[in-house]
């Protein structure tokens, strides 16, 4: 705690003027964490467990779905092999944010094998199986996978890419190697998935799901954190680093047990995390600005680092209006964006009429909308349909980081954090909690 920072227990009594009913609920179990401050919450009779902030924050009766639609894209159980799979981001603060824009997994995949390098080869072998199993299952198409490193000499070649990692779509993991070219379509050089699996870095798959299996079409991702431990009972990351548990939330007894014990006994590099959690607050209010990522993040900031009144008007806005709109938003982009439009079976024009309908209730009035719409509506063909659900998006990006904007900047004390962390964060100092 800084020098200037108000004790815990004072700050808990502030922010209790502020609300009553299941807020008052929520400030009462973060005084008592603070009381007696540890890291992972006791395993619950449903089996949930996690960090203690994390376990507070979700809704036990989405357990079941998460559970269904975690069995289809988790390892599957293999000697040597252990799993835990969570789930993270807002589908795991569902007492926070009802209307999550994707549903996140995180996964620790613990290989004991004879060497490393046995290790690694067993891990891309699994990431392989999962894609080509996840394949065959209704509703489900793969987006991309994120599995090696990209030379930074290649960069051009996949712009999309998230950092320096590879990315793979599903034809090419089949294939087992990535054709990779610069733009305009000169060849760039080749990858393999065996040369990838060798050093795989960051490892993410990402899923475009229809509205047969969620309620509305969504993107569902998981990310893999892999660790190794040898005959002599050594564990070490796969990835260079064994990641933090202050957002998962485990879905069974046994996987929050493995976790607990891959990482200690503890959550992680709490400074760490906050400091992550403020780079991404400053990069989402820039060009271009995603108030409503702005807003996640906060929260996710202020609920770990003691900013309790704060935490409670983001709990409150990440349940607005605003926040349904970009649950909308995002379901309608997978539509225009799902690769599996001419598959037997698929629903994709008849999840989109039902989008549109809900964002012409959630936007009356609005003319811009309402014309961008009725375009859509009329239809053309797959490209110019794809064509028009892209403008639609563009427009309620505005609308949605408008909003949330203007909610973030109205609340005094949330835009003086902001403000406080743009000036920290300019010159990427870590800046005190």
């Amino acid at each position: 705690m800084s020098a200037n920072e108000t004790p815990a227990p004072r700050r808990i009594a502030e922010a209790a003027t502020a609300g009553d009913g299941p807020r008052q609920a929520w400030l009462a179990a973060v005084a008592a964490a603070t009381a007696e401050p540890g890291d992972y919450a006791p395993v619950s009779d449903t089996g949930i467990g996690g960090h203690e902030l994390a376990v507070l924050d979700f809704d036990p009766v989405a357990a079941e779905w998460l559970r269904r639609l975690g069995q289809t894209i988790a390892t599957p159980p293999a000697p040597g092999v252990r799993t835990a799979l969570a789930v993270t981001g807002s589908c795991a603060q569902g007492r926070v944010q009802p209307f999550p824009t994707d549903v996140d997994f995180f996964e620790r995949v613990h290989l004991s094998a004879p060497t490393r390098a046995e290790a690694l080869r067993r891990l891309g072998q699994m990431v392989r199986e999962t894609v080509a199993r996840v394949a065959a299952a209704p509703g489900f198409a793969l987006e991309e996978v994120y599995f090696g490193h990209l030379p930074a000499s290649l960069a051009d070649a996949q712009p999309h890419r998230v950092g320096a990692a590879l990315a793979w779509r599903e034809a090419d993991v089949a294939a087992g190697a990535v054709e990779l070219r610069v733009p305009g379509g000169g060849p760039a050089g080749r990858a393999t998935w065996a040369a990838a699996a060798a050093d795989p870095g960051f490892v993410k798959l990402d899923w475009f799901v229809g509205g047969g299996v969620l309620a509305r079409p969504a993107r569902v991702s998981k990310v893999i954190d892999p660790t190794w431990q040898g005959p002599d009972g050594r564990m070490e990351s796969l990835d260079g680093a064994v990641d933090a548990d202050f957002q998962q939330v485990y879905l069974a007894a046994a996987a929050a047990a493995l976790a607990e014990q891959l990482t200690g006994g503890t959550a992680g590099d709490r400074a760490g995390y906050l400091a992550a959690m403020e780079q991404e607050v400053v990069r989402y209010r820039r060009h271009p600005a995603d108030h409503a990522k702005v807003a996640k993040r906060l929260y996710n900031l202020c609920r770990l680092s003691g900013r309790f009144a704060e935490a409670l008007f983001l709990r409150d806005l990440l349940a607005e209006p605003p926040a349904r709109l970009a649950q909308l938003r995002a379901a309608l982009e997978v539509t225009g964006l799902r690769p599996c439009a001419g598959r037997e079976g698929d629903v994709v024009t008849a999840d989109q009429a039902a989008i549109l309908d809900e964002l012409d209730a959630a936007l009356p009035g609005d003319t811009a909308w309402a014309s961008a719409a009725g375009a859509c509506r009329e239809g053309g063909g797959e490209g110019v349909r794809r064509t028009a659900i892209a403008a639609l998006d563009a427009l309620l990006a505005e609308r949605v980081d408008a909003a949330f904007r203007a909610r973030l900047l109205g609340h005094r004390p949330t835009a003086a954090l902001l403000a406080d962390l743009e000036a920290r964060r300019q010159d990427g100092g870590r800046g005190a909690w």
